[in-house]
């Protein structure tokens, strides 16, 4: 998608690269920059389960571990643990916006591409409800519903269908130290300073913070872990 014709050359000078925050998507041409938060991270898990943690013995086979065991009553099934699949991995964290020289270019703006990078894309409008009502006409749809078939044609005639999509994967540099791809942002929300900077075109906030909940689009693997942290050289390959 185009830019927007948002950003300013200027955002951020002031401070260095290894204490900024960039999210880089297809939706927009420039990364959205924000300051380094305090604390940043997240955790990754996987499942481990036992085959028989649920089975207890039955009839016959029951009679028989009785017999085996000495014990009277009903016990159960204790197996070794195995790996069954990575858990989904997700993480929060805050994105603060300060003004320097624009509050709307440094500080508004960023936190408004952000919210768009929460919610689907929606695509141009495909068909009209009378192209819809003219497709099943050709197919005898509504001859299938004689006692209804003007009442649900008129119907159909009102109906516009849009199409909503996800963007593509997003990618977050945390300064120098982790680089975190192919992660899809579930909720976004923000807050505003209720101090204001007037600018030719309004009156802005000088400061915001965006909290975000993302979701990697995949889980992990050791070799992505290692990717993160700029350290894939030092893994051995298993």
């Amino acid at each position: 998608m185009a830019e927007l014709g948002w950003e300013s050359k200027r955002i951020n000078k002031e401070v260095p690269d290894a204490h900024k925050v960039k999210v880089i998507s297809q939706l927009f041409n420039d990364p959205i920059v924000g300051h380094l938060p305090e604390e940043f991270g997240f955790g990754v898990g996987s499942e481990f389960s036992e085959p028989f943690s649920s089975i207890l013995p039955e009839g016959r086979t029951a009679q028989i571990a009785q017999a085996i065991s000495g014990m009277s009553m009903k016990h159960g099934l204790v197996s070794e643990r195995f790996y069954s699949g990575a858990e989904p991995a997700d993480f929060t964290f805050d994105l603060e916006f300060h003004s320097f020289y624009s509050a709307k270019e440094e500080v508004v703006i960023p936190i408004v591409k952000l919210l768009m990078l929460g919610v689907g894309i929606e695509n141009e409008l495909i068909e009209d409800g009378e192209e819809i009502a003219e497709k099943l006409d050709a197919e005898q749809f509504f001859d299938q519903l004689p006692v209804f078939a003007d009442s649900a044609r008129d119907w159909v005639e009102d109906i516009n269908v849009s199409v909503f999509m996800s963007h593509d994967p997003i990618t977050i540099k945390f300064g120098d130290s982790l680089t975190v791809s192919n992660i899809y942002f579930q909720n976004v929300s923000y807050t505003f300073s209720n101090v204001l900077e007037q600018g030719e075109d309004g009156a802005f906030p000088i400061k915001g913070t965006a909290s975000i909940s993302a979701i990697f689009r995949t889980p992990p693997s050791h070799k992505d872990i290692a990717t993160m942290f700029g350290q894939q050289s030092r893994i051995t390959s298993l």
